[in-house]
């Protein structure tokens, strides 16, 4: 009877082998001694421990496993910390602002207080008129275009038509930085 046994597990292996199926590595003695009571009895508390093999495809970004023990305990992998977001935060400083020969000219800089650099930094000059319609609008770069974590930028803006223009808005915009 043991002889028996001890082949039909060996044909099983062998036919799950070729399957590519998982498949259990116990001794024959075993399966014969608890065969009465294999509903009942966990695999674990059989002797010597059952060790569990699969047959995996390993592809270049993956790396191959050892198997384990049946009932052994997988760590989970400790999960890495996302890095707080960095983000640039361009704060206008000053301008001034001068008419001359028709035209007005308004100078300014601007600081970035972020962590990170802004670029295609840009101030943008509505020039209003006494009842708050729009007389101009001037989009202008800063020097440098890309404001590092900390630095400053200048910028220079000319409207057309100073002596229709009674109030200035400036207003400044920015892209993050990849």
């Amino acid at each position: 009877m043991m002889r028996i046994v001890s082949l039909l597990v060996g044909v099983v292996l062998v036919g799950a082998t070729i399957a590519g199926l998982v498949w259990l590595l116990v001794p024959a003695p075993e399966i014969t001694r608890a065969k009465s009571a294999a509903i009942s009895t966990p695999i674990a508390t059989l002797s010597p421990p059952v060790t569990v093999a699969a047959r995996s495809t390993v592809g270049p970004a993956q790396t191959a496993q050892p198997p384990r023990p049946v009932g052994a305990s997988v760590s989970s992998p400790v999960p890495t910390p996302v890095p707080p977001r960095r983000e640039a935060k361009i704060r206008l400083v000053d301008w001034t602002n001068h008419s001359q020969f028709g035209y007005c000219t308004v100078k300014g800089y601007v600081h970035n207080d972020g962590d990170a650099p802004a670029r295609f930094v840009r101030a943008t000059v509505k020039g209003l008129d006494a009842g708050g319609g729009l007389v101009d609008l001037v989009e202008a770069y800063t020097t440098p275009m890309v404001v590092q974590a900390g630095g400053e930028g200048t910028f220079e803006a000319i409207l057309s038509n100073s002596e229709r223009i009674k109030t200035l808005r400036v207003g400044v915009s920015w892209s993050e930085a990849d």
